[in-house]
């Protein structure tokens, strides 16, 4: 349990706080993440943040613009519940596409950074299903 508590901890910082990631991932992690900034599991950590944030700005973009033109073509944006879908998607689509995937993998596949990724994906996906029921049921 705690090795999970601090995987879901270094989640959160490699897409926060890099630097503090860096030195509680050497710190929980000597064997991973101890030899240096060379590392290639820090080489995988920066890959991993790059994704996710590019994909977050692209996927952001482009539902601002399709709110955008949606706007132009009826005069309105969405309201109440159809924000949780907007939301849901958002959430759907950085699962899919703020992945490290094949770039991070190794052969065991059980480094800490494939946890993250694999963990992300499971937060995001559980969290878009909700909110989709959530704004189904209201």
């Amino acid at each position: 349990m705690r090795d999970k508590v601090q995987v879901l901890c270094l989640g959160i910082l490699l897409f926060t706080l890099p630097g503090a990631f860096r030195h509680l991932a050497a710190e929980w992690y000597p064997t991973e993440y101890g030899s240096g900034a060379d590392n290639q599991y820090l080489v995988q950590a920066r890959l991993m943040r790059r994704n996710f944030w590019v994909s977050a700005f692209i996927i952001a973009a482009v539902v601002a613009l399709v709110l955008l033109v949606q706007h132009i073509r009826k005069g309105g944006l969405p309201i109440g519940e159809d924000w949780l879908r907007v939301m849901a998607v958002i959430l759907a689509l950085m699962a899919a596409l703020g992945r490290g995937g094949w770039a991070i993998q190794t052969w065991k596949g059980q480094t800490v950074i494939e946890r993250i990724d694999r963990g992300m994906y499971m937060i995001e996906q559980l969290g878009a299903a909700a909110l989709l029921i959530f704004a189904i049921t209201l």
